[in-house]
């Protein structure tokens, strides 16, 4: 993917976000349901997120290794998912709902939103993009461990926007102040470090070392969680102060880097 198009599809990505954001306050202030709208956009973002966050990769390195690279994120947090249904290892015991569509039945008729594994190749990687941002070229080990922090980070922000405003999937372990257990942020953590390895190790070794790509990740994270900001703050209820606080300063902080990215290329 060239760099003009990788640039054209993260200004496609973000003009999707303005967009939810935008229904999501109509719709507030309305109360008008938005029907299949809704459903098509979360899946748009997080498709077109992925694709974003192959495309930077493949500009640090190649096409096949990021292709390989994303796809063991993809097929580890899948059956992260699937385990952590079925057995609460390692984030503990929940549900997912029918409302992240589409949603398929599996083993002892759990609901499995479709989007989930996108959703862990999308933050993953883009955390992995942030990573090398971050420290520059470094081993892997030191790579997927600020790679698995990021990402820990991001879901801890995220769980109480999708849990009590999107109410997509239900805890039934005890939760902490931020609408999960403490075992989900463990699990988090270690899923997400084992599962970026492959794609750290072709990033920190590989030899283009072109910074156009490298604002990639922060393009992709900071408007993504200013969108769960949004939902949190419009929901009914609307998420707690120290909830809403935390994301915002999360949002604040990748937008700023995002933006003096942008601004030194």
């Amino acid at each position: 993917m060239k760099v003009k198009q990788l640039d054209t599809k993260l200004q496609i990505f973000a003009s999707l976000i303005a967009f939810a954001i935008l229904g999501s306050i109509v719709s507030a202030l309305t109360a008008i349901d938005p029907g299949p709208i809704k459903p098509l956009s979360s899946a748009a973002i997080i498709l077109l997120g992925t694709v974003c966050v192959y495309g930077a990769a493949s500009q640090r390195t190649s096409p096949r290794e990021s292709f390989i690279g994303l796809t063991v994120i993809f097929l580890v947090g899948a059956t992260s998912e699937i385990l952590g249904l079925l057995t609460g290892f390692p984030f503990g015991r929940y549900i997912y709902t029918t409302q992240w569509i589409p949603t398929v039945p599996i083993f002892e008729n759990h609901n499995f939103p479709l989007l989930l594994p996108f959703a862990w190749t999308m933050v993953v990687g883009a955390s992995a993009l942030l990573a090398n941002q971050i420290f520059g070229p470094k081993k892997a080990v030191l790579a997927s461990t600020l790679t698995a922090l990021i990402a820990t980070l991001i879901d801890f922000v995220m769980e109480p926007v999708m849990v009590k405003s999107l109410n997509y999937w239900e805890w039934l372990s005890p939760t902490h102040a931020f609408s999960a257990p403490i075992q989900n942020a463990i699990g988090w953590f270690i899923v997400s470090f084992l599962a970026s390895l492959p794609l750290t190790n072709t990033l920190y070794i590989a030899k283009n070392v072109d910074n156009e790509w490298s604002s990639a990740g922060m393009r992709i994270l900071a408007p993504y969680l200013t969108l769960m900001m949004a939902i949190g703050i419009l929901s009914n209820p609307p998420l707690e102060m120290h909830q809403l606080a935390l994301l915002m300063a999360l949002c604040c902080m990748l937008l700023i880097g995002a933006a003096k990215s942008k601004s030194t290329k």
